[in-house]
């Protein structure tokens, strides 16, 4: 077989996998009763076998189809600023014109306060900050010392929330500083503060493939809570179910271990602190932060020379996400996630489902079961153009390294025959 022949044989096999894309989950939706708009919400099992962006997520008209059906998917922060006026208000605040590292001085506008909103466009690289109180702008006080600002993209807008609570201060101004310096800056578009906490019964998901093991730690007074899941998940909400004592009021800190690799390869650990606060008599002892746990997340409780805190159990939530889509009456949808090459994909029923979520009686379907896939592969071509994925990308770099490697032997067999 001629070397022209084996690069047309090349060039085919890797085109034709171009075509094709495996995915891992598939989630079987119950058949639509009438022709309408419908929302169903994505379940912790769904998300976590998915992208953390969600971007590999496509719904096919049934199970045995190929004929992908548009969606849209939006959060609650989304409608924070439309369907949710109340939960924002907007605080004066300043920013200064340091290049990649800025701060922003924030005016309070009541006497004490445990939070501040961001409105923040979407990025995708997380940032290291802390946080400084004062009364007169010149005298400044810790109030974080060092955290992450996890990036959150959201699904449907340009925008995402990010809320970052801390112990109840009471100082005039605020500094919020980031620490490092990166040649994308993190904008931040808006600033305020929540006047009102929005309740778990408006849709919080409770995840329950987390665990956790509990560990008492005599010599440094402490109680130390491990939290590890065998798959990834979003984490926005933790709360702990005290039984004993009856009255307790211990300062409880939550935390991840990172790792950076310095100069000459030195690995050094660091600790940072995602949320901290008290656990309290009478009280809802939650705490909310925003952490994609892919390793183990710890909880520190300390006891002084009380005795252990008694934990009936801990409960770990995320906000949900909605898919919006348009179903025929009896058409039954599935939706599959798990492949890492898509990207998302982009409808013009994105605008259209906006409008439908403001009605009040918006149809609702839950997920009925799930399917694990080995080595499925689905044609997904009508909904993604193969010259976007990044498969066919990989075909035509593997192509051009083919050919130029045939080109360069025939000049070399050429070269030695003269």
């Amino acid at each position: 077989m001629s070397k022209i022949n084996i690069t047309f044989l090349l060039f085919f096999a890797s085109i034709s996998c171009c075509f094709s894309q495996e995915f891992t989950h598939k989630y079987i939706l119950p058949k639509a009763p009438k022709e309408a708009w419908y929302r169903i919400t994505l379940s912790s099992d769904l998300r976590s076998n998915a992208k953390p962006d969600v971007s590999d997520l496509q719904v096919f008209d049934s199970a045995d189809s190929t004929s992908a059906i548009p969606y849209s998917l939006h959060t609650l922060r989304d409608n924070l600023s439309k369907k949710n006026e109340p939960y924002f208000k907007p605080l004066n605040w300043e920013k200064n014109h340091k290049p990649f590292s800025p701060q922003y001085i924030i005016f309070t506008s009541k006497p004490y306060f445990s939070s501040i909103v961001f409105k923040v466009s979407n990025h995708q690289d997380n940032r290291t900050y802390s946080l400084q109180g004062s009364d007169d702008g010149k005298k400044w006080f810790s109030i974080i010392d060092k955290s992450t600002f996890y990036a959150e993209p959201s699904a449907a807008a340009s925008f995402y929330w990010k809320v970052i609570s801390f112990p109840t201060i009471a100082y005039k101004q605020v500094k919020f500083s980031f620490l490092d310096s990166l040649e994308s800056e993190l904008q931040i578009l808006d600033i305020g503060e929540v006047v009102q906490t929005k309740s778990k019964s408006e849709g919080s998901v409770l995840i329950n493939q987390i665990q956790y093991e509990q560990v008492e730690l005599k010599a440094e007074k402490t109680t130390l809570i491990k939290v590890f899941s065998t798959k990834p998940h979003w984490l926005h909400d933790i709360s702990l179910r005290i039984k004993e004592p009856l009255f307790y009021d211990r300062l409880a800190r939550i935390y991840v271990k990172e790792f950076r690799v310095q100069k000459r390869r030195k690995i050094r650990e660091e600790i940072v602190v995602l949320q901290e606060g008290f656990l309290k008599t009478g009280t809802a002892n939650s705490f909310e932060f925003i952490h994609y746990l892919k390793d183990t997340l710890f909880i520190e409780i300390e006891n002084q020379d009380n005795s252990p805190l008694k934990i009936e159990d801990i409960l770990f939530f995320q906000e949900p996400i909605f898919l919006t889509c348009y179903l025929k009456s009896g058409q039954q949808a599935v939706i599959y996630v798990g492949n890492k090459l898509l990207s998302k994909p982009t409808y013009d029923i994105a605008s259209f489902a906006q409008e439908s979520l403001k009605k009040e009686d918006l149809n609702q379907l839950e997920i009925l079961y799930t399917e694990e896939l080995k080595a499925t592969v689905l044609n997904t071509t009508e909904s993604i153009p193969y010259w976007r994925k990044k498969g066919f990308m990989w075909a035509c770099i593997a192509i051009s390294t083919i050919v130029l490697a045939l080109f360069t032997c025939k000049l070399l067999a050429e070269r030695e025959s003269k």
